[in-house]
């Protein structure tokens, strides 16, 4: 028996302004970011932008906040953040 591992990656899209959204919303990935940061489950963060609601949003939020701890770690934080 083998494993099969398949990388999903987060659900975020480029705007036109070259703002990075969440999944079809207008939530920026760095307000989901900061309020990780700050302690909010994703849970909590979806309940606090309601255009992340939704069963499939919670999914997407923890994979943004997984990725978002990985990029953190690897990424120089002017890179992922603007003040």
């Amino acid at each position: 028996m083998s494993l099969t591992l398949e990388r999903e990656m987060p659900p975020l899209f480029e705007d036109s302004t070259g703002a990075i959204r969440v999944g079809n919303s207008r939530v920026l990935l760095e307000l989901v970011i900061r309020a990780f940061q700050d302690g909010a489950s994703p849970e909590s963060i979806v309940q606090r932008y309601s255009t992340l609601y939704g069963i499939s949003r919670v999914s997407e939020i923890q994979k943004c906040t997984f990725f978002s701890t990985i990029a953190l770690n690897t990424v120089p934080q002017t890179k992922l953040m603007s003040s």
